[in-house]
């Protein structure tokens, strides 16, 4: 399975490897931007599971440039207590499986409370499972059309 970084098991990140990647694909998205002249405060991070969670990794850094993410089935249990800034110009939308096989429903609304706790705007979709259904397509792209 294609992943951005490696876990140890099952819901057990290689903080490590999340990190040294995480930090791979900033460099690469920052020379992106600027080759293309985008503004990286306005593009839109889209993830589904492992890509979901390094939205999150780049999301919640201190001084992250990116403010706005479609994460479907995200999970992240890491450490963030060593983060410092608030996320009050960061908006998110979380599609959530009620009965995710991979992502327990306890760390789905972790997920919900690390932005929340950082004063991020999160909009919610709760599915069924650990997947990008239809109905959270559509839900997706309504909040696309509201993004200010």
């Amino acid at each position: 399975m294609l992943r951005f970084f490696k876990r140890l098991a099952e819901g057990q990140y290689d903080v490590e490897g999340l990190h040294a990647r995480g930090l791979k694909l900033m460099q690469f998205l920052t020379k992106l931007a600027k080759q293309e002249d985008v503004d990286l405060s306005e593009m839109i991070l889209v993830g589904f599971s492992n890509g979901a969670n390094m939205a999150v990794n780049l999301l919640l850094q201190d001084q992250s440039p990116f403010q706005k993410a479609m994460l479907f089935s995200p999970m992240y249990p890491v450490d963030v207590t060593h983060l410092q800034e608030g996320k009050q110009h960061t908006k998110v939308f979380l599609s959530l499986g009620e009965v995710d096989p991979i992502v327990p429903l306890s760390e789905s609304k972790r997920v919900v409370e690390i932005f929340e706790e950082r004063h991020a705007e999160v909009d919610i979709f709760w599915g069924r499972s650990h997947e990008v259904s239809l109905q959270a397509l559509e839900v997706a792209k309504d909040w696309l059309k509201h993004l200010k």
